[in-house]
């Protein structure tokens, strides 16, 4: 008698491709404040998310053709240190160097929105194949910027230490809540009582 296995599927994954791409910034999260086990330190970290428009994801839903933007993001340790990695970013991003004025205080929120070149390369790790920003630059001289198809998000957890129950809106991805609920600000909010609005 033959066998009968029942394995767990697998979920697709369509990888963006490698290149030079379009990209637009959709999303900022402040991820909170999370331990750096190689570093041995507290960090507060945000992720970034942009949308990729000329890289498309098609599919059917109720008969119809649908066809949206794939995205990538990736997180950043918050500091503003000429040393950081969202230091360099940003200023390869701009294309020029922050301004005295500027690095007394960057409106961060300002790269919502915007455009930029962007350079994607595959990796491989535990026999999985992953896309990673490698560069990311203005626009080449005499493209036009392009607006987002995608909703702009902006999720800050300052407020949190006002709110014995905070909430993180349903705008927040699922995956990116994970993040935020492991961070120092929400294991450190009081134990919540029966009642109470959970996250």
């Amino acid at each position: 008698m033959g066998g009968f296995t029942l394995k767990k599927d697998e979920k697709k994954y369509q990888l963006i491709p490698e290149g030079v791409h379009h990209a637009i910034c959709i999303g900022l999260y402040d991820l909170g404040t999370h331990f750096d086990q190689t570093f041995g330190k507290w960090n507060r970290k945000c992720l970034i998310t942009w949308e990729l428009p000329d890289s498309r994801i098609e599919f059917e839903k109720d008969g119809q053709q649908q066809s949206f933007p794939q995205t990538i993001s990736k997180q950043f340790t918050v500091s503003f240190n000429e040393k950081s990695n969202l230091f360099k970013i940003l200023v390869s991003w701009r294309g020029k160097a922050f301004t005295d004025q500027e690095l007394e205080g960057f409106d961060f929120t300002s790269i919502l929105g915007a455009n930029c070149m962007m350079q994607i390369m595959h990796t491989k790790k535990d026999d999985k194949e992953y896309a990673n920003i490698v560069t990311i630059t203005p626009l080449y001289k005499g493209m036009p910027k392009r607006d987002p198809e995608g909703t702009i998000n902006l999720y800050s957890m300052d407020r949190l230490e006002y709110e014995a129950t905070p909430s993180i809106p349903e705008m927040v991805p699922a995956w990116i809540k994970e993040i935020i609920l492991k961070s120092k600000e929400h294991q450190e909010v009081p134990a919540k009582k029966e009642g109470d609005v959970p996250f």
